[in-house]
Protein backbone atom coordinates (compact mmCIF):
# COMPACT_ATOMS: atom_id res chain seq x y z
CA UNK A 1 0.00 0.00 0.00
CA UNK A 2 2.89 2.37 0.60
CA UNK A 3 3.19 3.18 -3.11
CA UNK A 4 -0.36 4.56 -2.99
CA UNK A 5 0.30 6.65 0.09
CA UNK A 6 2.55 9.29 -1.40
CA UNK A 7 3.47 10.31 -4.93
CA UNK A 8 7.21 10.07 -4.75
CA UNK A 9 8.26 11.02 -8.24
CA UNK A 10 7.53 14.71 -8.19
CA UNK A 11 4.43 15.47 -6.16
CA UNK A 12 6.14 15.51 -2.78
CA UNK A 13 9.82 15.96 -3.50
CA UNK A 14 9.41 18.50 -6.23
CA UNK A 15 9.56 22.20 -5.61
CA UNK A 16 9.58 21.99 -1.83
CA UNK A 17 13.37 21.92 -1.45
CA UNK A 18 14.55 25.48 -1.52
CA UNK A 19 18.21 24.62 -0.94
CA UNK A 20 18.77 27.91 0.91
CA UNK A 21 21.73 27.97 3.26
CA UNK A 22 21.86 29.57 6.67
CA UNK A 23 24.45 32.33 6.38
CA UNK A 24 25.03 32.25 10.12
CA UNK A 25 26.46 28.76 10.03
CA UNK A 26 28.58 28.82 6.86
CA UNK A 27 31.73 26.73 7.04
CA UNK A 28 34.83 28.90 7.63
CA UNK A 29 37.36 29.14 4.84
CA UNK A 30 40.42 26.92 5.06
CA UNK A 31 43.79 28.48 5.45
CA UNK A 32 45.09 26.41 2.56
CA UNK A 33 45.15 27.77 -0.99
CA UNK A 34 41.83 27.33 -2.78
CA UNK A 35 43.34 24.99 -5.35
CA UNK A 36 44.38 22.60 -2.61
CA UNK A 37 41.11 22.60 -0.68
CA UNK A 38 38.75 19.63 -1.30
CA UNK A 39 35.39 20.77 -2.62
CA UNK A 40 32.64 20.14 -0.07
CA UNK A 41 29.44 18.83 -1.61
CA UNK A 42 26.95 21.66 -1.54
CA UNK A 43 23.65 21.44 0.28
CA UNK A 44 21.78 21.66 -3.03
CA UNK A 45 23.90 18.84 -4.44
CA UNK A 46 23.11 16.59 -1.45
CA UNK A 47 19.37 17.17 -1.66
CA UNK A 48 19.34 16.68 -5.42
CA UNK A 49 21.39 13.47 -5.11
CA UNK A 50 18.90 12.09 -2.58
CA UNK A 51 16.00 13.05 -4.80
CA UNK A 52 17.56 11.20 -7.74
CA UNK A 53 18.15 8.07 -5.65
CA UNK A 54 14.50 8.02 -4.55
CA UNK A 55 13.27 8.43 -8.11
CA UNK A 56 15.59 5.67 -9.31
CA UNK A 57 14.34 3.31 -6.63
CA UNK A 58 17.82 2.92 -5.11
CA UNK A 59 16.38 2.68 -1.63
CA UNK A 60 19.39 1.47 0.33
CA UNK A 61 21.61 4.20 -1.06
CA UNK A 62 18.78 6.68 -0.60
CA UNK A 63 18.43 5.89 3.10
CA UNK A 64 22.18 6.19 3.58
CA UNK A 65 22.12 9.59 1.88
CA UNK A 66 19.10 10.61 3.99
CA UNK A 67 20.88 9.73 7.24
CA UNK A 68 23.95 11.67 6.17
CA UNK A 69 21.82 14.64 5.20
CA UNK A 70 20.20 14.68 8.65
CA UNK A 71 23.59 15.60 10.10
CA UNK A 72 24.04 18.54 7.72
CA UNK A 73 23.67 21.76 9.69
CA UNK A 74 22.28 23.50 6.60
CA UNK A 75 19.23 21.23 6.38
CA UNK A 76 16.04 23.25 5.85
CA UNK A 77 12.36 22.35 5.71
CA UNK A 78 12.56 21.24 2.09
CA UNK A 79 15.45 18.93 2.85
CA UNK A 80 13.51 17.31 5.67
CA UNK A 81 10.63 16.72 3.22
CA UNK A 82 12.99 14.78 0.95
CA UNK A 83 14.18 12.72 3.93
CA UNK A 84 10.58 12.01 4.96
CA UNK A 85 9.84 10.88 1.43
CA UNK A 86 12.84 8.53 1.45
CA UNK A 87 11.57 6.83 4.59
CA UNK A 88 8.02 6.75 3.22
CA UNK A 89 9.15 4.95 0.07
CA UNK A 90 10.76 2.13 2.07
CA UNK A 91 7.73 1.80 4.33
CA UNK A 92 9.17 3.29 7.51
CA UNK A 93 6.18 5.43 8.46
CA UNK A 94 7.48 6.28 11.93
CA UNK A 95 10.72 7.82 10.66
CA UNK A 96 8.87 9.45 7.78
CA UNK A 97 6.50 11.13 10.23
CA UNK A 98 9.34 12.27 12.47
CA UNK A 99 11.16 13.89 9.54
CA UNK A 100 7.94 15.38 8.16
CA UNK A 101 7.11 16.98 11.51
CA UNK A 102 10.58 18.54 11.66
CA UNK A 103 9.98 19.90 8.16
CA UNK A 104 6.71 21.48 9.29
CA UNK A 105 8.35 22.91 12.42
CA UNK A 106 11.15 24.45 10.35
CA UNK A 107 8.66 26.11 8.01
CA UNK A 108 4.97 25.94 8.92
CA UNK A 109 4.11 27.57 5.58
CA UNK A 110 5.73 24.82 3.51
CA UNK A 111 2.78 22.96 1.97
CA UNK A 112 4.98 20.02 0.98
CA UNK A 113 5.91 19.53 4.64
CA UNK A 114 2.25 19.13 5.57
CA UNK A 115 1.73 16.75 2.65
CA UNK A 116 4.59 14.65 4.00
CA UNK A 117 3.01 14.70 7.47
CA UNK A 118 -0.34 13.64 6.03
CA UNK A 119 1.17 10.88 3.90
CA UNK A 120 3.05 9.46 6.88
CA UNK A 121 0.00 9.64 9.14
CA UNK A 122 -2.02 7.83 6.50
CA UNK A 123 0.56 5.08 6.21
CA UNK A 124 0.41 4.59 9.97
CA UNK A 125 -3.37 4.22 9.92
CA UNK A 126 -4.23 7.65 11.38
CA UNK A 127 -6.82 8.98 8.90
CA UNK A 128 -8.03 11.91 11.03
CA UNK A 129 -4.52 13.24 11.60
CA UNK A 130 -3.68 12.64 7.96
CA UNK A 131 -6.69 14.60 6.75
CA UNK A 132 -5.93 17.50 9.10
CA UNK A 133 -2.38 17.78 7.73
CA UNK A 134 -3.47 17.46 4.12
CA UNK A 135 -6.18 20.10 4.54
CA UNK A 136 -3.51 22.37 6.01
CA UNK A 137 -1.39 21.76 2.91
CA UNK A 138 -4.30 22.73 0.68
CA UNK A 139 -4.86 25.92 2.65
CA UNK A 140 -1.25 26.88 1.97
CA UNK A 141 -1.28 25.72 -1.64
CA UNK A 142 -4.76 25.14 -3.13
CA UNK A 143 -3.13 23.71 -6.27
CA UNK A 144 -1.11 21.06 -4.45
CA UNK A 145 -1.51 17.88 -6.48
CA UNK A 146 0.17 15.85 -3.74
CA UNK A 147 -2.37 16.98 -1.15
CA UNK A 148 -5.29 16.28 -3.48
CA UNK A 149 -3.85 12.87 -4.39
CA UNK A 150 -3.47 11.83 -0.77
CA UNK A 151 -6.92 13.13 0.17
CA UNK A 152 -8.35 11.05 -2.67
CA UNK A 153 -6.43 8.10 -1.30
CA UNK A 154 -7.95 8.69 2.12
CA UNK A 155 -11.41 8.72 0.56
CA UNK A 156 -10.66 5.42 -1.16
CA UNK A 157 -9.40 3.98 2.13
CA UNK A 158 -12.78 4.80 3.65
CA UNK A 159 -14.64 3.15 0.78
CA UNK A 160 -15.69 6.49 -0.69
CA UNK A 161 -14.69 5.39 -4.18
CA UNK A 162 -16.93 7.76 -6.12
CA UNK A 163 -15.50 10.74 -4.27
CA UNK A 164 -11.96 9.48 -4.78
CA UNK A 165 -12.61 8.76 -8.44
CA UNK A 166 -13.94 12.27 -9.10
CA UNK A 167 -10.83 13.90 -7.63
CA UNK A 168 -8.41 11.48 -9.29
CA UNK A 169 -10.09 11.88 -12.67
CA UNK A 170 -9.64 15.64 -12.43
CA UNK A 171 -5.95 15.19 -11.58
CA UNK A 172 -5.39 12.78 -14.47
CA UNK A 173 -7.17 15.06 -16.93
CA UNK A 174 -4.86 17.88 -15.87
CA UNK A 175 -1.78 15.68 -16.25
CA UNK A 176 -2.35 12.53 -18.34
CA UNK A 177 1.20 11.34 -17.66
CA UNK A 178 0.79 11.28 -13.88
CA UNK A 179 1.01 7.50 -13.75
CA UNK A 180 0.76 7.08 -9.97
CA UNK A 181 -2.49 9.02 -9.89
CA UNK A 182 -3.82 7.07 -12.86
CA UNK A 183 -2.90 3.83 -11.09
CA UNK A 184 -4.79 4.87 -7.96
CA UNK A 185 -7.74 5.75 -10.19
CA UNK A 186 -7.60 2.23 -11.64
CA UNK A 187 -7.71 0.73 -8.14
CA UNK A 188 -10.93 2.60 -7.37
CA UNK A 189 -12.51 0.79 -10.32
CA UNK A 190 -11.06 -2.53 -9.15
CA UNK A 191 -12.48 -1.98 -5.68
CA UNK A 192 -15.96 -1.87 -7.19
CA UNK A 193 -15.29 -4.75 -9.58
CA UNK A 194 -15.45 -2.50 -12.63
CA UNK A 195 -12.76 -4.39 -14.49
CA UNK A 196 -13.20 -2.79 -17.91
CA UNK A 197 -12.47 0.79 -16.81
CA UNK A 198 -9.68 -0.46 -14.55
CA UNK A 199 -7.96 -2.26 -17.43
CA UNK A 200 -8.37 0.82 -19.60
CA UNK A 201 -6.51 2.98 -17.09
CA UNK A 202 -3.79 0.37 -16.55
CA UNK A 203 -3.33 -0.05 -20.29
CA UNK A 204 -2.91 3.69 -20.71
CA UNK A 205 -0.15 3.61 -18.13
CA UNK A 206 1.89 0.89 -19.82
CA UNK A 207 1.34 2.42 -23.27
CA UNK A 208 3.27 5.47 -22.10
CA UNK A 209 5.40 3.86 -19.42
CA UNK A 210 5.93 0.10 -19.92
CA UNK A 211 8.24 -0.03 -16.88
CA UNK A 212 5.42 0.66 -14.42
CA UNK A 213 5.73 -2.42 -12.22
CA UNK A 214 2.42 -2.18 -10.39
CA UNK A 215 0.43 -1.71 -13.60
CA UNK A 216 2.12 -4.70 -15.27
CA UNK A 217 1.66 -6.94 -12.24
CA UNK A 218 -1.96 -5.91 -11.81
CA UNK A 219 -2.71 -6.63 -15.46
CA UNK A 220 -1.05 -10.03 -14.99
CA UNK A 221 -3.35 -10.71 -12.05
CA UNK A 222 -6.42 -9.64 -13.99
CA UNK A 223 -5.46 -11.89 -16.91
CA UNK A 224 -5.09 -14.78 -14.45
CA UNK A 225 -8.47 -14.05 -12.90
CA UNK A 226 -10.04 -14.13 -16.36
CA UNK A 227 -8.37 -17.44 -17.22
CA UNK A 228 -6.01 -15.92 -19.81
CA UNK A 229 -2.90 -17.65 -18.51
CA UNK A 230 -0.69 -16.90 -21.51
CA UNK A 231 -1.32 -13.18 -21.10
CA UNK A 232 -0.81 -13.51 -17.35
CA UNK A 233 2.57 -15.12 -17.96
CA UNK A 234 3.60 -12.42 -20.44
CA UNK A 235 2.67 -9.59 -18.08
CA UNK A 236 4.22 -11.29 -15.06
CA UNK A 237 7.43 -11.81 -17.03
CA UNK A 238 7.62 -8.09 -17.78
CA UNK A 239 6.90 -7.25 -14.15
CA UNK A 240 9.62 -9.62 -12.94
CA UNK A 241 12.16 -7.94 -15.19
CA UNK A 242 11.22 -4.54 -13.78
CA UNK A 243 11.33 -5.59 -10.11
CA UNK A 244 13.03 -8.86 -9.26
CA UNK A 245 12.17 -10.91 -6.19
CA UNK A 246 8.50 -10.00 -5.79
CA UNK A 247 6.67 -13.00 -4.34
CA UNK A 248 3.29 -12.35 -5.99
CA UNK A 249 4.90 -11.95 -9.40
CA UNK A 250 6.79 -15.22 -8.89
CA UNK A 251 3.52 -17.02 -8.08
CA UNK A 252 1.91 -15.66 -11.21
CA UNK A 253 4.89 -16.69 -13.33
CA UNK A 254 4.96 -20.25 -12.03
CA UNK A 255 1.21 -20.78 -12.01
CA UNK A 256 0.48 -19.32 -15.42
CA UNK A 257 3.38 -21.11 -17.10
CA UNK A 258 2.37 -24.44 -15.60
CA UNK A 259 -1.23 -24.11 -16.73
CA UNK A 260 -0.30 -23.00 -20.27
CA UNK A 261 2.17 -25.85 -20.69
CA UNK A 262 -0.10 -28.43 -19.07
CA UNK A 263 -3.07 -27.41 -21.25
CA UNK A 264 -0.88 -27.95 -24.31
CA UNK A 265 0.02 -31.38 -22.98
CA UNK A 266 -3.64 -32.27 -22.48
CA UNK A 267 -4.23 -31.34 -26.11
CA UNK A 268 -1.22 -33.35 -27.27
CA UNK A 269 -1.26 -36.38 -25.00
CA UNK A 270 -4.48 -36.46 -22.99
CA UNK A 271 -4.69 -36.68 -19.22
CA UNK A 272 -1.64 -36.77 -17.01
CA UNK A 273 0.72 -38.37 -16.26
CA UNK A 274 2.34 -37.24 -19.50
CA UNK A 275 5.17 -39.10 -21.26
CA UNK A 276 8.57 -37.44 -20.87
CA UNK A 277 9.04 -37.07 -24.63
CA UNK A 278 5.72 -35.25 -24.94
CA UNK A 279 6.69 -32.92 -22.11
CA UNK A 280 10.00 -32.07 -23.80
CA UNK A 281 8.32 -31.56 -27.16
CA UNK A 282 5.64 -29.21 -25.79
CA UNK A 283 8.08 -27.18 -23.71
CA UNK A 284 10.39 -26.82 -26.70
CA UNK A 285 7.48 -25.73 -28.89
CA UNK A 286 6.35 -23.14 -26.33
CA UNK A 287 9.84 -21.68 -26.12
CA UNK A 288 10.50 -21.67 -29.86
CA UNK A 289 7.10 -20.56 -31.11
CA UNK A 290 5.93 -18.24 -28.36
CA UNK A 291 9.00 -17.44 -26.30
CA UNK A 292 7.53 -18.97 -23.16
CA UNK A 293 10.27 -20.31 -20.93
CA UNK A 294 9.25 -21.62 -17.52
CA UNK A 295 10.03 -19.60 -14.42
CA UNK A 296 10.62 -22.91 -12.64
CA UNK A 297 11.12 -26.50 -13.68
CA UNK A 298 7.91 -27.86 -15.20
CA UNK A 299 8.58 -31.25 -13.60
CA UNK A 300 8.83 -29.64 -10.17
CA UNK A 301 5.65 -27.68 -10.76
CA UNK A 302 3.86 -30.81 -11.93
CA UNK A 303 4.91 -32.61 -8.76
CA UNK A 304 3.61 -29.70 -6.71
CA UNK A 305 0.28 -29.16 -8.44
CA UNK A 306 -0.36 -32.39 -10.31
CA UNK A 307 -2.76 -33.76 -7.69
CA UNK A 308 -4.47 -30.45 -6.99
CA UNK A 309 -8.03 -30.84 -8.30
CA UNK A 310 -8.64 -27.11 -8.67
CA UNK A 311 -5.40 -26.54 -10.57
CA UNK A 312 -6.04 -29.50 -12.84
CA UNK A 313 -9.56 -28.21 -13.39
CA UNK A 314 -8.13 -24.90 -14.55
CA UNK A 315 -5.87 -26.77 -16.93
CA UNK A 316 -8.89 -28.64 -18.28
CA UNK A 317 -10.74 -25.38 -18.82
CA UNK A 318 -7.75 -23.84 -20.59
CA UNK A 319 -7.45 -26.88 -22.85
CA UNK A 320 -11.17 -26.79 -23.64
CA UNK A 321 -10.89 -23.09 -24.49
CA UNK A 322 -8.19 -24.04 -27.01
CA UNK A 323 -10.65 -26.41 -28.68
CA UNK A 324 -9.18 -29.65 -27.36
CA UNK A 325 -11.11 -32.67 -26.15
CA UNK A 326 -10.55 -32.92 -22.41
CA UNK A 327 -10.34 -36.43 -20.96
CA UNK A 328 -12.66 -37.01 -18.02
CA UNK A 329 -9.68 -38.11 -15.96
CA UNK A 330 -8.22 -34.61 -16.25
CA UNK A 331 -10.98 -33.30 -14.01
CA UNK A 332 -14.06 -31.28 -14.75
CA UNK A 333 -13.87 -28.89 -11.81
CA UNK A 334 -12.43 -25.68 -13.22
CA UNK A 335 -12.26 -24.15 -9.79
CA UNK A 336 -13.17 -20.65 -8.85
CA UNK A 337 -11.37 -17.86 -10.64
CA UNK A 338 -10.93 -15.34 -7.88
CA UNK A 339 -11.92 -11.76 -8.56
CA UNK A 340 -9.23 -9.11 -8.08
CA UNK A 341 -8.43 -8.40 -4.47
CA UNK A 342 -9.45 -4.81 -3.83
CA UNK A 343 -7.65 -4.86 -0.49
CA UNK A 344 -4.34 -5.16 -2.30
CA UNK A 345 -4.77 -3.20 -5.54
CA UNK A 346 -1.06 -3.12 -6.21
CA UNK A 347 -0.96 -6.90 -6.41
CA UNK A 348 -4.18 -8.10 -7.97
CA UNK A 349 -3.76 -11.87 -8.01
CA UNK A 350 -6.05 -14.79 -7.24
CA UNK A 351 -6.34 -15.78 -3.64
CA UNK A 352 -5.33 -19.38 -4.36
CA UNK A 353 -2.56 -19.32 -6.91
CA UNK A 354 -0.46 -21.29 -8.45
Amino acid sequence: MRSLIVVTLGLVIGAGCSGKKDAAVERPESARPAAERPREQSYDDKVEALRRLIKAGELEAGLKAARELVDDHRLDSGGWVVIATAYQVVGNGEEALRAAKVAAERDAKNADAWVAVGAAERSLGHPAAAETALRKALELDPKSRAARFNLAGLAADKGQHELARKELTALVEADPDDFETRFLLATTFLAQRELGPAKEQLSRIIERYPQHFKAQRTLAGLAWAEGNYKKAFERATIASRITAGDAETARLLEGSFYIVAAARLVCAAGARPWPADKVVAVLTQLENDEGLDGAASFVELDERYGNDAVVQGRIAKAAAAAGCAVPEAQGADAGTFAAPDAAAPGAVVPDAAP
